[in-house]
């Protein structure tokens, strides 16, 4: 059996520039949303890593899913999410 892992940096340079693929910036709006999130999780006592927080704040802010395999980011309430789980072929 071969498994495969794909960095993140290497899927998203092969996705570039296809039609439908766009890479979304962080500015001051997305600063504001990592603060609502950060501080919700802080008095709920349920910290998420800051990079964590990043990804979600963007997905927040432009009203998108979040496809991911860390189970970590179930824990904000800001973003519909789809969590993925590996599996065994």
């Amino acid at each position: 059996m071969n498994r495969t892992l794909v960095d993140t940096s290497a899927s998203s340079a092969h996705l570039r520039g296809h039609p439908g693929v766009s890479v979304l910036s962080l500015d001051e709006e997305t600063s504001h949303r990592y603060a609502v999130i950060h501080q919700g999780l802080r008095r709920r006592g349920q910290p998420v890593s800051p990079n964590d927080l990043w990804i979600a704040a963007t997905a927040f802010q432009h009203g998108l899913r979040l496809l991911t395999t860390d189970r970590d980011s179930k824990q904000i309430p800001q973003i519909p999410q789809i969590l993925v789980h590996y599996i065994e072929a």
